[in-house]
């Protein structure tokens, strides 16, 4: 049972500072799972996969994903439900309070001060999975070979990936589907 507290409580702290939706959890999920042992940074790397492709936003996939990794179906109950707690307390509070303040300056100027740090967590997290995902830099360090850096499958995936989505506006959910049949028969 206290494996379970810990997973709510630690998924309730995420909820609770986590401001732009589900990617910008990323950088704080990977910090505690990484610092519990629960997950490794490939396995995390895996759940934002798993977690992109399964309906629902993908905060929550997350949490359930690698809550249920961590303590079974249990732990991916109490991880969903510290996810979603501090957002239902917080949008009750707000809902209660908006009216009255939304034309304030200081409301406006928080609101202002939040869109780029959402975007530079957003981005460091793109960093973070394309350094991951398109170079193998522990092979590189262990050969020394220039080659060996790059993940070459995944770098023609990811190509092909762009180009369709935005020169040929191929619908995201095809792409989705196309690069995950890519990855089973090229790495």
């Amino acid at each position: 049972m206290g494996l379970l507290f810990k997973l709510f409580f630690s998924f309730f702290g995420i909820g609770a500072i986590s401001i732009g939706g589900g990617l910008s959890i990323i950088p704080l999920l990977t910090e505690v799972m990484i610092k519990n042992g629960w997950m490794t940074q490939a396995e995390i790397i895996d759940m934002i996969a798993v977690s992109e492709m399964t309906p629902g936003p993908i905060g929550i996939n997350m949490a359930t994903y690698a809550g249920y990794k961590t303590a079974g179906l249990l732990g991916g109950l109490f991880a969903t439900l510290g996810t979603v707690a501090p957002s239902i307390i917080i949008i009750v509070v707000i809902a209660h309070l908006y009216h009255k303040f939304k034309e304030s300056d200081y409301v406006q100027g928080v609101m202002k001060t939040i869109r780029p740090i959402v975007t530079g967590m957003i981005a460091a997290i793109c960093v973070s999975i394309a350094l991951t995902s398109l170079f193998n830099v522990e092979l590189y360090e262990s050969t020394s070979k220039f080659f060996d850096l790059f993940n070459f499958s995944s770098i023609i995936i990811a190509l092909f990936v762009f180009v369709a989505g935005f020169k040929f506006k191929v619908h995201p959910v095809i792409l989705v589907v196309a690069s995950a049949l890519a990855g089973i028969l090229l790495l």
